[in-house]
């Protein structure tokens, strides 16, 4: 039997290619191992590692981003700190999407630095996790994001919106709707097959919330607004 005291902190962590097997008892077994008490530091480690595997881009493949998943909720307590401005900007909303996905403790913190990041992509994805999140303010957190100065982060705030599943959007969504439109930028290595707009988003976020097809128009919405006060 393995004597894992022996093996040191980045010993234990380099067990944590047990996380790649496509057999799942060894991967639960693997993520038995990390989350064992005293091996935080050879968790961290693997988690360092991991993030350092991640592909440049959405469209890449790489071990990192696998092994992240597997890990779920023990790798996100140290997420906040490894999104650091060095990463590629698909790899920074890569660690907001996975604190979103397996909402612990930590995921609040990463969700904040990206809502702080460089990156307009990046802080639109941790507009569209705060709504996932739920945290008590976020409905008036993402009123002010859906504000924001680029057509990326008021999209991530109208996905928020969705996610928050609150009715009390719609009144926002649909002054979006009554602006300019603009059209949502795509990201740099994922083109997409046709032009999104705001005003396609918020039509789409409102007949969610509404639970009605209506398609983007404005005087029934703001007949189901006036219907709903």
């Amino acid at each position: 039997m393995l004597k894992l005291n022996k093996l040191g902190t980045r010993g234990v962590a380099t067990l944590g290619f047990l996380l790649d097997s496509p057999d799942p008892r060894v991967v639960e077994a693997g993520v038995e191992l990390l989350s064992a008490r005293g091996r935080e530091s050879a968790l961290a480690a693997v988690v360092e590692d991991a993030v350092g595997a991640l592909p440049p881009t959405h469209t890449a493949v790489g071990p990192g981003l696998n092994r992240l998943v597997r890990l779920g909720t023990l790798a996100v307590p140290y997420l906040a700190g490894l999104l650091t401005p060095d990463l590629p900007a698909d790899s920074r909303s890569e660690l907001v999407s996975l604190a979103a996905r397996y909402p612990s403790q930590g995921s609040a913190d990463v969700i904040e630095k990206g809502l702080l990041d460089q990156s307009p992509a990046v802080r639109a994805t941790a507009a569209s996790a705060l709504g996932a999140l739920r945290p008590p303010n976020a409905l008036e957190r993402l009123r002010t994001l859906l504000k924001a100065s680029t057509a990326e982060e008021r999209a991530g705030a109208i996905a928020g919106l969705v996610s928050l599943e609150d009715p009390a959007a719609v009144a926002d969504l649909l002054e979006v709707l009554k602006e300019p439109d603009q059209q949502i930028p795509p990201g740099e290595n994922n083109p997409p097959i046709r032009v999104s707009t705001l005003h396609d988003k918020a039509a789409e976020a409102i007949d969610v919330l509404t639970k009605m097809p209506f398609n983007g128009n404005i005087s029934l919405i703001q007949e189901w607004l006036d219907e709903h006060r």
